[in-house]
């Protein structure tokens, strides 16, 4: 694709980026989320002590281990830099998403100029990108790694070089930076690299070398950060966070499944037995621990806990949650979208509503909006379903021009789908869109080449 289109096209996403915070009653009011101000608190106490700090009560701090450092230190350049946070990291996340609306228009121009185009316009307009590119979120930085590294990963299957190598490897480490979900996935791939380079006739010396270069460059920006957590914690874990992610979110889904509660109920009692089981076998409380021990003393209870409900249950919860992560129209995550939402509600039902089913808070809103929101509903309803068509039919057309690729991208799409499991939200389909809107790029041509075909059909000159 011509550089003058890709800038264009990075022009136009970057306007309607800035466009949507300009339509808002204040950059705050967009911008502030549920995690927001966690982020902003550490990034204050990394810019005032130079160190990764949590603040638990006022005037006490300790060493943070439930997040990665990346996002923080975005946020403290900005403070630093200009003096503020959040509308530095706004805008710079409207470049920033920009630039990943162009990486989505090079991977479609990979199957053709017209996809690469087609994707790049649609991605410039994607709702998830522009709504989570104005919040104090990682998602939008996570994304771009992301975005790169898909890109670099469908050129080393053009022609696999020693750069290009390079760039797939830093770009999931620098992903896995701001997030530690893909952690995982990069400790499996310089295998797969391995394996996948001696399927293609490589050679085992070039890919042991590949893969070694990979599982180098992947640990250089993850390696100070691990050494840190060692000497701190004394484990080598990037963070915290899978303790509270399986015992507070995942395992509790199915059990409020199994018993027929509330996912929050489940939580507390499953935590309660965790730490009086803890206390039973060492005879120390569990809070008395490193928030690591205790993080990793919570995951495997939680999953014995876990293996031991039904299959059935299991898969139903994980297949209900995949279903509507991958569904769910992302419209509803826009803050102004949400608090007109959390008010309608809040006017029929005097119960606290967290707990209800998607379908009951739909429900309960819809009965008390008016034309307006019911009309935003219906379009995003509406929207999502024909571009889950769109998407369909490019799925099933890209299976047939680009089968490695779309291998590929099922079992990236899959490992996140898999990853996120029964947490319920569009945000968690953010690391796959790219792939989403390629497939909707070429669900739209096809669609264009097929009415081209029919009208020549029954145009005056047809036969």
């Amino acid at each position: 694709m011509a550089l003058k289109s890709m800038l264009i096209l990075g022009l136009l996403a970057f306007l309607v980026r800035i466009g949507r915070l300009f339509c808002a009653d204040g950059i705050e009011t967009l911008a502030l989320v549920e995690d927001s101000e966690t982020y902003l608190s550490m990034a204050r106490l990394l810019v005032e002590t130079g160190a990764f700090l949590v603040e638990p009560d006022p005037g006490i701090t300790a060493p943070m281990s439930e997040r990665m450092p990346g996002y923080l230190m975005l946020l403290a350049t900005g403070k630093i830099v200009l003096g503020e946070m959040i509308w530095p990291t706004i805008i710079f996340q409207a470049i920033l998403d920009s630039v990943t609306v162009m990486l989505i228009a090079s991977i479609g121009a990979c199957a053709s100029t017209r996809i690469g185009l087609i994707a790049g316009i649609l991605a410039a307009l994607w709702p998830n990108l522009i709504i989570h590119s104005n919040q104090i979120l990682t998602d939008t930085t996570y994304v771009f790694f992301i975005a790169c590294f898909l890109f670099s990963t469908i050129k080393i299957l053009e022609r696999p070089e020693v750069g290009r190598m390079t760039i797939c490897a830093a770009s999931l480490s620098l992903a896995t930076l701001v997030r530690a979900v893909s952690w995982p996935l990069l400790t499996m791939l310089p295998v797969i690299v391995f394996f996948s380079l001696l399927f293609r006739n490589v050679g085992t010396k070039r890919a042991l070398a590949l893969s070694i270069i990979f599982l180098i460059v992947a640990l250089i920006p993850l390696s100070p950060w691990l050494a840190r957590n060692y000497a701190m914690f004394g484990s080598p874990q990037l963070t915290s966070q899978g303790g509270s992610y399986v015992s507070g979110w995942v395992v509790p889904e199915v059990l409020a499944y199994e018993h027929g509660t509330t996912r929050s109920l489940e939580a507390v009692s499953l935590r309660s037995n965790i730490e009086a089981a803890y206390l039973k076998e060492t005879g120390r409380p569990l809070s008395t621990q490193s928030r690591i021990t205790i993080s990793n003393e919570y995951q495997r209870r939680a999953m014995d806990v876990f293996w031991q409900q039904s299959t059935f249950a299991i898969t139903y919860v994980w297949a209900k949650g995949m279903a509507i992560n991958f569904l769910a129209p992302a419209i509803l995550l826009d803050m102004e979208v949400r608090r007109t939402g959390h008010e309608l509600e809040a006017k029929l039902s005097s119960e606290n509503i967290v707990e209800a089913s998607i379908i009951k808070r739909l429900e309960l809103r819809w009965s008390a909006a008016g034309i307006g929101y019911r009309t935003v509903l219906m379009i995003a309803f509406a929207g999502t379903i024909f571009v889950s068509g769109l998407q369909l039919v490019g799925f099933c057309r890209s299976v047939k021009i680009w089968p490695k690729v779309t291998l590929i991208s099922v079992a990236f799409v899959m490992y996140f789908l898999l990853v996120t499991g029964p947490i319920i939200s569009a945000k968690y389909r953010l690391p796959i869109e790219p792939i989403l809107i390629v497939w909707a790029a070429i669900g739209v041509d096809a669609c264009l080449r097929y009415i081209t075909d029919k009208s020549r059909k029954i145009g005056p000159f047809s036969n």
